[in-house]
């Protein structure tokens, strides 16, 4: 098992490409983990990495993120800039695959193993039921301005419907900026974001740690 982080300036778009990227590698047969990180948490997560992959808008900052990664024996590479758009993930892997060396025993082909039993149960109406995650939120003016369109863009990125819902009010389709300002969720309110897709699960954790972050300060 080998461990690829992915890191772009706030950890927005580097989490829906690890998304994606857990995907690709799962039906390739490949038996790692990738993780998102933003610029500013790296030191944090580095432990027990074994390559870094840098998002293009880092270009400038390559030289400072190979340093740190070097620091601690992992080794780094820049992503493409076109590894956000369609088959980026495949890319990224690709590259992470590159970068740790192609003879390495992870990438062989896992052993198969029998499929998962769905997890999500019909409700009385026959229709899937909803997964849910509550988050407080941690950005320092709440979702208004730049944590709303990074929030907001990330929904959008991961090609799964959610909505959002402040306290027990109404619920809104998360991936619209205007919906989720109408909210007025500040700092310290509790929200729950929802969805009915089923591959959701990952998406809504990943969405869930990023609103417990303060993203005013990344």
């Amino acid at each position: 098992m080998k461990n690829i982080l992915v890191v772009c300036g706030a950890g927005a778009s580097s989490t829906f490409l690890a998304h994606r990227m857990r995907t690709a590698a799962k039906a390739r047969g490949f038996e790692v983990t990738v993780k998102a990180v933003s610029q500013s948490a790296i030191d944090s997560r580095m432990p027990g990495i074994d390559v870094l992959l840098v998002g293009p808008h880092l270009a400038d900052e390559l030289s400072v993120l190979t340093e740190i990664a070097a620091g601690y024996n992992v080794p780094a590479a820049l992503l493409p800039d076109d590894v956000f758009g369609a088959g980026g993930e495949e890319a990224a892997l690709d590259l992470a695959i590159e970068t740790l060396g192609a003879s390495d025993p992870v990438f062989s082909t896992a052993p198969s193993s029998p499929a998962p039993i769905s997890t999500i149960r019909p409700d009385t109406h026959g229709e899937p039921l909803m997964t849910e995650r509550t988050a407080q939120i941690a950005s320092s003016h709440g979702l208004h301005a730049r944590p709303a369109s990074l929030f907001t863009q990330a929904v959008a990125t991961s090609g799964v419907k959610v909505n959002i819902a402040k306290g027990d009010g109404k619920a809104v389709n998360a991936a619209s900026i205007l919906g989720v300002i109408s909210l007025g969720i500040e700092s310290g309110d509790t929200v729950t974001i929802s969805s009915d897709d089923a591959n959701a699960d990952q998406v809504l954790d990943d969405l869930a740690a990023m609103l417990g972050r303060d993203l005013d300060a990344e």
